[in-house]
């Protein structure tokens, strides 16, 4: 009876299983937790929100605790209808989950690897190989702090391979075109755009690449056959038409995203901000470097002394190592390139690689800020992302080399040599590095030789590895000649030991590119200032807010290494208020993905950055102006922010009221804090708009302006709706009752108010388009008021205002994402057998 074979598929996702649960594991067994960067102060906060809205039956269009209200749906990260990002909604613990989200996509893009490689004709081992060089990069593991980024990217393989099954399928075969289409929008739907938007023009270039190749093999087999423009035009056609319909089965959250886009920072692109985090030229060093010794985020790295100036001590890739046989590889193959069967493949992704390399340089290579001209790319930032196509791209170029070698065993002689000969210049480039350490006389010398000393220890792995497999790559193909003892050929057993020491090299590498807590407690036992300000009953109360009055850059100690235990528990401590236990109505917080402090508005964002800005630009009474008309009751500072410190210790409207020294924390209560929905019957109509942040920033002994009483209008048309919709009545002596919040939900507003005058209900909230207002029952257009707070008109008598929130394309998201589902499944019927025969043998 035949022996039955374990199916290949299962095997090699099985295979990467497992090193992704040892990789994972000090988070499933050790106990300790994943909370670098972005997961803890921004995805996790905003998850649980979503999280609790979701419980409570509410769609979380509208965040109101955050940024003084922020459209949660339209900043894209984390993506609220994305299907496998819904496993964060279930009530299993969030470590576990964001492990088992890691994990899913690390399987998913193994899936495409293996896919691409199948069609490229590799074997099972070089498609292994191809996965360990993508999936366990040095980048996908840093990837963990930005897990909807990592989504996207998992995408990109299945995405690449389904585009070129669409390309090359005959006409009658429509299983490609469904899944390219599948996969695109769920691609878009994972959260991050940037990646879909340089990978729809790499595929583009892909597809004329490939059509160009078809074409000039076709000439050459028949010099007399017909010209295949047509064709050509109808395939790329076809593949446009796919990714067209992906854009519309991800229109649901695609388009509210766009509609709320020109309302944020990015509306007229970043300029400067567009070069942050751009890679040094010199790190490209740190591609092929292995970090067994965690040095890198203890502060050791070359991002110090050759990075970002802003970014130095924390760079966007904990780790950017592919491994040093990729390099290998690729010097081999391109020695031996007119040998090689499939070399303009290994070009082609060989050029892909360098050419992203470069533009990851970003200000350091001059073509980058020539490029940001082009429609789209100024709203983009962090150019190190691109490194992400430079794994991809070397990945597939090695994978090629590695299956001709394997294909033609003689060659296997020249990739020892090669790696011989490299292990044998890192040894000795390494070796010498402290001898040019005592050479140098610059002030920073000893920074200097510990970044070279750290070199030397990573450049000796380094040499090691080359060695390793220079060995196997001899005994490989030693005379050309398969190796056999007693009969049994050793060939896999080569092959394994080179592919589980590779796997090795980049599970040890990736352990250290992910910073731990020592437990998940940090996420769930709440800091001494949430205790206090739960005690105050302030998480029940529509009418304060409280705020970190502290620039980003100053929770980050000024020395990253010597604070590097202590700098996690400052972060947890003066954030943790912001979670879903002790959530109190944040008036500012944290960036969201899409846009410094984008999900503030481009509005918001001139207003914070004066805030922040104030004490010196000299302007201190703007803090206090600004805080009390947010309604902000209570302020946490930072003691290493000395001067914001001080300004609240001298200024006569504050009281300290707690103090916490371990964490380098002040509570403060703000005791001229106006309520968050308040009545005006005084205002002041402003004709210029930009000019009200500067008013707003003047002494009220220059302004003239008192706005604890006084409301400012923009003069727009809105304004003359209003007060044609309400006539000025103005009684003699004053009195008015509320505002009071009757029902404070997300998306849904109810306040009462009585008044015997005409006036303004101001609410201290952000302005953006998807609001809606009623006065008992009547619609009234809202109001700017403040500069990008809310406003109504409301007459004398008792008012009961309805406020709700939908998302500005939603409802045209929703039906061209049915429409289009409904398209795609129509397509799959017609499909019928041959459909499902097709979808089969690609699977």
């Amino acid at each position: 009876m035949p022996q039955r074979k374990f199916p290949p598929l299962l095997l090699f996702l099985g295979l990467l299983l497992l090193l992704g649960l040892a990789l994972y594991s000090p988070v499933l067994l050790g106990g300790k937790a994943l909370y670098f960067r972005d997961i803890y102060h921004n995805y996790y906060t905003q998850l649980q929100f979503m999280k609790s809205a979701l419980w409570q039956g509410e769609l979380p269009f509208w965040n109101p605790q955050l940024f003084a209200g922020t459209p949660q749906m339209a900043v894209l990260e984390p993506p609220l209808f994305y299907p496998p990002g819904w496993i964060f909604f279930t009530a299993l613990p969030f470590q576990l989950v964001l492990v088992f989200n890691l994990l899913f996509h690390l399987l998913l893009a193994g899936l495409g690897i293996y896919l691409l490689g199948r069609h490229f004709g590799w074997s099972f081992s070089t498609r292994l190989l191809a996965a360990l060089f993508f999936c366990f990069s040095g980048m996908m593991a840093s990837l963990h702090s930005f897990h909807p980024l990592q989504n996207t990217v998992a995408w990109l393989p299945l995405v690449w391979w389904a585009f070129q099954a669409c390309l090359q399928a005959k006409a009658k075969d429509i299983t490609p075109f469904l899944m390219l289409s599948l996969f695109y929008g769920l691609q878009i739907l994972s959260g991050h755009l940037e990646i879909v938007y340089f990978e729809s023009a790499l595929l583009l270039v892909y597809g004329l690449w490939l059509l160009r190749r078809a074409a000039s093999d076709a000439k050459v087999a028949d010099p007399q056959a017909p010209g295949t423009l047509l064709q050509s035009c109808l395939a790329l056609a076809k593949c446009l038409a796919a990714l067209g319909l992906g854009v519309g089965l991800s229109a649901l959250q695609l388009l509210p995203a766009l509609a709320f886009l020109p309302h944020t920072v990015r509306s007229e692109g970043l300029g400067e901000m567009s070069m942050i985090w751009s890679y040094h030229p010199f790190l490209s060093l740190l591609l092929f470097l292995p970090d067994y010794l965690n040095q890198t985020v203890k502060g050791l790295s070359l991002h110090q002394f050759w990075g970002d100036a802003v970014y130095a001590k924390m760079p966007f890739f904990i780790s950017g190592y592919l491994g040093l046989f990729p390099l290998l590889l690729l010097i081999t193959g391109l020695s031996l390139l007119k040998m090689l069967q499939q070399r303009a493949h290994l070009l082609f992704f060989s050029l892909l690689a360098l050419f992203l390399l470069l533009l990851a340089w970003g200000k350091h290579f001059p073509l980058y800020s020539l490029l940001l001209a082009l429609p789209g790319m100024g709203f983009f930032r962090y150019p190190s992302k691109l490194l992400v196509f430079v794994s991809f791209g070397l990945s597939l170029a090695a994978a090629f080399v590695f299956q001709a070698l394997k294909d033609q065993p003689p060659l296997a002689r020249r990739m020892a040599a090669i790696a011989g000969f490299s292990a044998l210049l890192l040894a000795c480039g390494f070796l010498s590095l402290p001898a040019l350490t005592s050479q140098l006389s610059s002030p920073q010398i000893s920074q200097t030789g510990q970044i070279l000393a750290l070199l030397r220890n990573q450049g000796l792995f380094a040499a090691v590895l080359a060695l390793a497999i220079g060995l196997v790559y001899y005994l490989q193909g030693h005379q050309g000649k398969r190796l056999e003892t007693n009969g049994h050929n050793l060939d896999p057993l080569l092959q394994g030991l080179l592919l589980g020491g590779i796997a090795l090299d980049l599970l040890f590498t990736g352990l250290a590119a992910m910073p731990l807590a020592p437990s998940p407690a940090v996420f769930e036992a709440p800091s001494k200032p949430a205790q206090y300000l739960l005690e105050k009953d302030l998480q029940s109360n529509s009418q304060a807010r409280m705020l970190v009055s502290a620039a980003p850059q100053v929770l980050v100690p000024p020395t990253f290494a010597p604070q590097w235990e202590n700098w996690p528990e400052l972060r947890f401590n003066a954030f943790h208020h912001a979670s879903l236990q002790n959530n109190f109505n944040l008036a500012w917080g944290f960036r969201n993905a899409y846009g410094e402090w984008a999900a503030l508005g481009q509005k918001g964002l001139v207003m914070n950055s004066l805030y922040l800005n104030a004490l010196d630009l000299d302007k201190p009474e703007f803090k206090q102006v600004y805080e009390s008309l947010l309604g902000v009751r209570y302020v946490l500072s930072l003691t290493p922010d000395a001067k914001t410190t001080a300004y609240y210790s001298r200024s006569g409207h504050y009281l300290k009221r707690q103090e916490y020294p371990e964490m380098q924390l002040v509570l403060w209560e703000n005791k001229a804090a106006l309520p968050r929905a308040r009545f005006h019957y005084q205002s002041m109509a402003i004709k210029d708009p930009q000019v009200i942040p500067a008013l707003l920033a003047e002494p009220m002994s220059k302004s003239g302006i008192d706005f604890r009483n006084r409301v400012l209008l923009n003069d727009d048309q809105a304004l003359k709706q209003a007060k044609a919709q309400v006539p000025a009545f103005e009684a003699r002596e004053k009195h008015w009752q509320g505002p009071q919040f009757k029902l404070d939900k997300n998306n849904h507003l109810e306040l009462a108010l009585e008044t015997n005058t005409s006036g303004y209900l101001v609410l201290a909230d952000q302005h953006l388009p998807g609001w809606r207002a009623w006065d008992n029952g009547q619609e009234t257009p809202i109001l700017t008021a403040h500069y990008f707070m809310r406003a109504i008109r409301v007459g004398p008598g008792k008012h009961q205002i309805t406020m709700k929130y939908e998302p500005p394309g939603f409802v045209a998201g929703m039906w061209v994402s049915l429409l289009s589902g409904l398209f795609w499944l129509g397509l799959l019927a017609l499909g019928g057998g041959s459909q499902r025969r097709s979808a089969t043998h690609v699977l």
